[in-house]
């Protein structure tokens, strides 16, 4: 009997997601066999190494991050957090590509990894077709829009939809872990249009329970193990409108059963954003910590290296400084800059008259675009992507507007300066901004190395880090975005290091740290 692609196709994916899952004896067995701590995933009955494999960035194309994923699951590495919106489904494609080629020639089995998913953006492909949907009629109740490339949902129908592509792409029957994704966006939209925070909290917990309520038909129906919330808003105030309140969460799991499977969280916890651990934000003068480890769940941390900081993100971690430059001296090469830029575009209008032609598109303004960059004073990193996403490809476009002759030597000469001298000048204006962030970094050094024992002897920032989360009690695994098998290795390092118990203390030191700005 012949059989049809499609129907090929489908036969396929249904036997690939298999009945398999991540189990007790298979995840400890598997991180204890490459001398890593297995920790409980609270009263599930998984265990996680204590650095997980963050797919936030990670893609199909990019070689080295399917490189670094299998280093990473080599050595011993078992929890694998992605969602459907990073890198709008590929991450989760190349994690259950990944994962079934090592099942077919290794060892490594489904058993021992450690699969978490989430659900609740509506990004990329997923908004295009709900706004299909919309255009129809049919568009899922409960749907929240942000903005003209962002939406959000965590009604039953979405999940239920959203729950089935990803085990698609993951490639397996069951997901063991599946975490709400930010709710709170719906409280951020209630929060513009100004409704009050008493109905916005009473519809915001009925969304959840909601939710709650359909994902432990899933879990009935095998397609995942335990459920939660990822939220960033678990650590904030009490009193601020978008906070989520991790008491009410469990409260509500309890009410759908006694038996739920409410048994992960998710939240930031870094060196800037202490808030987890030291503001009071539960009863009982519990934090949101406290609150997770007395109930016995697991705890999931992201964002240890991205700390929000004023509305801004902060990233901790050490750069190579390629020299010391005043802000004068950026600003002369500025200067510099745009004299090259006036001269360039004298240069072509006279050249582009001779032969007689008009083109009014080309408008060389870079000069002036770096110049309001400047002036705006962006961390490095944010300089790095304005360079290379959004300058770069400006100045290439401007320059493929117009052709000229080879033998006209004074406009090849005069733009080879040009693109020259951008070239020094984003050097200069890289290397202050790189200046400016190793300062910020020596000083949280400094703070730790002055007042916190126990973290003080990790070496480097990024591995002072991990240590305050390793020895901070009730954290479960923290996620770590290894995109490189280098990167791999140099963090995995850590784990090889002796940990002092965990004190209150530490953190509440930490969160006295304040950033002197000039």
């Amino acid at each position: 009997m012949k059989i049809n692609s499609g129907l090929a196709y489908f036969l396929t994916i249904r036997y690939i997601r298999n009945v398999r899952k991540a189990t007790k004896e298979g995840t400890k067995y598997y991180i204890e066999q490459h001398n890593l701590i297995p920790k409980p995933l609270g009263t599930t009955d998984l265990y996680v190494s204590e650095l997980g494999f963050g797919s936030y960035r990670v893609n199909l194309t990019a070689i080295e991050h399917k490189d670094a994923l299998i280093k990473s699951l080599k050595s011993g590495v078992n929890l694998i957090d992605t969602s459907p919106n990073y890198s709008d489904g590929d991450a989760e494609r190349l994690i259950g590509n990944t994962l079934h080629e090592l099942s077919e020639s290794t060892k490594f089995g489904r058993e021992n990894v450690v699969l978490v998913s989430k659900v609740g953006y509506v990004q990329g492909k997923t908004l295009t077709h709900a706004l299909e949907l919309k255009k129809n009629g049919r568009l899922y109740d409960d749907f929240v829009e942000i903005d003209q490339n962002l939406s959000h949902c965590i009604h039953p129908d979405f999940i239920n939809e959203q729950l089935e592509d990803s085990l698609d792409r993951l490639q397996t029957s069951c997901i063991d872990v599946f975490l709400l994704h930010n709710p709170e966006y719906f409280k951020l939209l209630s929060k513009r249009e100004k409704k009050s925070r008493k109905q916005t909290d009473k519809e915001y917990y009925e969304r959840i329970k909601k939710a709650f309520m359909f994902l432990e038909e899933a879990v009935k129906d095998g397609r995942i193990q335990y459920y939660g919330i990822s939220s960033n808003t678990f650590p904030v105030s009490k009193d601020d409108f978008m906070h989520t309140s991790l008491e009410k969460c469990i409260t509500i799991a309890n009410e759908i059963s006694e038996t739920n499977h409410f048994k992960v969280v998710q939240f930031p916890l870094n060196l800037i954003e202490t808030g987890a651990v030291t503001d009071i934000n539960q009863s009982n003068k519990q934090s949101t910590l406290d609150v997770a480890k007395n109930n016995c769940l697991g705890v999931l941390i992201n964002r240890p290296f991205n700390a929000l900081n004023k509305q801004s993100v902060f990233r901790l971690v050490e750069l190579d400084i390629e020299e010391n430059l005043s802000s004068l001296e950026v600003e002369d090469a500025i200067e510099e800059f745009k004299l090259i830029e006036v001269q360039l575009k004298e240069i072509v209008e006279e050249y582009l008259k001779s032969i007689d032609v008009s083109n009014d598109k080309i408008v060389f303004d870079l000069a002036q675009l770096v110049h309001s960059i400047w002036m705006s004073q962006p961390d490095v990193f944010y300089w790095k992507e304005l360079l290379e996403l959004f300058l770069i490809p400006r100045v290439e476009h401007q320059l493929s507007l117009f052709s000229f002759d080879n033998s006209h030597d004074r406009v090849q000469s005069m733009i080879e300066r040009y693109l020259l001298t951008l070239n020094q000048t984003a050097k200069q204006i890289n290397a202050y901004f790189t200046q400016q962030h190793t300062e910020q970094t020596d000083s949280i050094k400094r703070h730790i190395n002055d007042n916190i024992d126990a973290w003080k002897d990790a070496f480097g920032l990024s591995h002072k880090s991990i240590r305050a989360l390793r020895t901070t009690e009730g954290i479960s695994s923290i996620l770590v975005g290894m995109r490189k098998p280098e990167y791999v290795d140099d963090i995995l390092k850590e784990l090889n290091q002796k940990i002092r118990t965990n004190r209150i203390e530490d953190w509440q030191k930490m969160a006295e740290f304040q950033f002197v700005y000039d």
